[in-house]
């Protein structure tokens, strides 16, 4: 699959292709060491579910982060 587009969200980029396959357009997060994936029937909605996973993403680090806090203050 050749990339259609790159697109960028809140510092994070993504790559679209269009799968003849799936009749769908699917991405993938880059540069990041999790696999963050994404997908849409048109390329509006794929961008849209782009923002949704970056947004649920971030909202993921920030609890295991905030749990993290929490256990290492009760080790001390």
């Amino acid at each position: 699959m050749n990339i259609l587009t790159i697109v960028h969200y809140k510092g994070y980029s993504g790559e679209i292709h269009y799968s003849k396959e799936d009749n769908l357009f699917v991405g993938q997060v880059v540069n990041i060491v999790d696999s963050l994936n994404f997908h849409g029937k048109t390329i509006e909605e794929c961008i849209d579910n782009f923002h949704f996973s970056v947004d649920d993403y971030n909202k993921l680090k920030e609890n295991i982060s905030k749990k993290e806090k929490k256990y290492a203050g009760q080790n001390r």
